[in-house]
């Protein structure tokens, strides 16, 4: 239990007195002891006498004048033992923090420095070392920076290394700076050098430089790029190029706002398999990819048009998936405010073709009607099945129809198996004139 003894007068023009908490908190004693008091000309003054618990401590003293917003004075706190708030978090935390802060009157204005100092451990991150020291003039009306946080011995999700965040300048023109290295990530060098330019009052930011490593994988600017946020969101112009070792980087243009309204295009070019391959190592793949959109209206209802294309897109490796030929991707879909217009086409030489048209929802609740053709010769199996003395010959139908919605779909249409032949050599067995079609029928489909 804790106790509040209140020994205050004058309320509530001029409150003076003292404000004592004693007790118990978490199975250990808390003391605090604060007097307060205020002058005949309105400014107030709280004097933090005492806190205590654990290896919790604290004092200061600040007075804050009539019509003034930011205190002065100075209030210390430091905390010896972090796993003293172990059961108050509800989990395991270790190290020690110590915190300052004073602010002082400077050309008529409040200058505060600052000054934080310790080591965080807990299950998912480590912070061997912690400083951020520095000072903002006039924070609550015009800030004006020069503040620098310094992160050392960090590991946090099989990332280890350094860190370094600067902010230096006034709120319409901060400079801003974050450096990560050296750092390892799993391994392999992880390094971030990024330059910005802040304007506050206007929600801008202006990023002047971006290089990154991680994984083998570069990320580079090519050009500053100016990037608004608030009630307005967007950018003007982000051009990025994205490369890992061996491969011609992929590139990414984008301009326009999202926010309040779309007006954007999107240029991506160059995506290839080799970009994933850090992250997914199982992913023997080769092509490439591209996407370009135009897009207006609002997020709820856009408008406009974004195509993808795809070029010689293959498995590599010795699956089944790396027999087949090159695949050629090419798709268009018209934003057309809660649906789309959807045109895509497929094929992996004259084996393999794929066909989609129709409208396709933007929302969980609007209407599906799209329809599918295409042919697959089974023959493209071929190149896999010979290599354990096996052959399929014969070919694959498709003509189908979807409409409904996305919770309740109606499929129409057939699948057809023709004239199909399989031949296992080693096993001496062979079967021909496979026919077979399978028939869409609402929610239901018959063989």
């Amino acid at each position: 239990p804790v106790v509040l003894d209140a020994d205050v007068a004058h309320l509530p023009s001029a409150p003076a007195g003292t404000v004592e908490a004693h007790g118990s908190v978490n199975r250990a004693p808390l003391l605090l002891n604060v007097a307060l008091a205020q002058d005949e000309t309105g400014a107030r003054q709280i004097d933090l006498k005492k806190l205590s618990w654990n290896s919790v401590q604290g004092q200061g003293a600040l007075s804050l004048a009539a019509g003034e917003v930011v205190p002065l004075g100075t209030l210390d706190v430091k905390i010896g033992r972090l796993a003293d708030l172990k059961d108050v978090i509800g989990q395991p935390i270790s190290g020690a923090l110590a915190a300052s802060v004073k602010t002082t009157q400077v050309n008529q204005k409040p200058l505060v420095a600052l000054k934080l100092d310790g080591n965080v451990a807990m299950p998912q991150a480590r912070i061997g070392t912690l400083s951020l020291a520095g000072t903002v003039k006039d924070p609550a009306a015009h800030p004006d920076a020069d503040l620098t946080l310094k992160l050392g011995g960090l590991a946090a999700a099989g990332m280890t290394g350094q860190a370094r965040v600067t902010a230096r300048g006034p709120d319409n023109a901060m400079a801003l700076t974050a450096q990560i290295g050296p750092a390892t990530w799993s391994g392999s060098p992880l390094s971030l050098d990024t330059a910005a330019l802040l304007n506050l009052p206007a929600k801008q930011v202006r990023l002047q430089k971006l290089a990154a490593t991680a994984k083998q994988e570069n990320l580079r600017l090519l050009a500053p790029a100016l990037i608004s946020f608030g009630k307005t969101m967007g950018v003007d112009r982000l051009r990025v190029t994205l490369g890992t070792q061996g491969a011609e980087p992929a590139t990414a243009d984008i301009a326009g706002r999202i926010k309040p309204t779309l007006a954007a295009t999107v240029d991506v070019r160059n995506l290839t398999p080799a970009l994933a391959h850090p992250f997914m190592p199982d992913l023997h793949a080769q092509g490439t990819l591209a996407m370009q959109a135009k897009v207006s209206g609002t997020m709820e209802r856009p408008q406009g048009q974004v195509h993808l294309s795809g070029n010689g897109l293959r498995m590599q490796g010795a699956s089944a998936a790396a027999s087949l030929p090159p695949l050629h991707l090419d798709a268009t879909a018209d934003l057309a405010g809660t649906s789309a217009k959807v045109r895509m086409q497929a094929d992996a030489g004259a084996k393999l073709a794929l066909g989609v048209n129709g409208t396709a929802p933007l929302t969980s609740t609007g209407p599906i009607s799209l329809r599918t053709s295409g042919h697959l010769d089974l023959a493209i199996a071929n190149g896999y099945l010979g290599a354990q003395a096996r052959q399929a010959l014969g070919q694959v139908q498709l003509a189908l129809q979807a409409e409904g919605t996305l919770a309740a779909p109606r499929i129409a249409g057939t699948v057809d198996l023709q004239n199909a032949e399989f031949q296992d050599f080693a096993q001496g067995v062979h079967l021909s004139a496979i026919n077979g079609r399978i028939v869409g029928q609402g929610n239901s489909i018959v063989i």
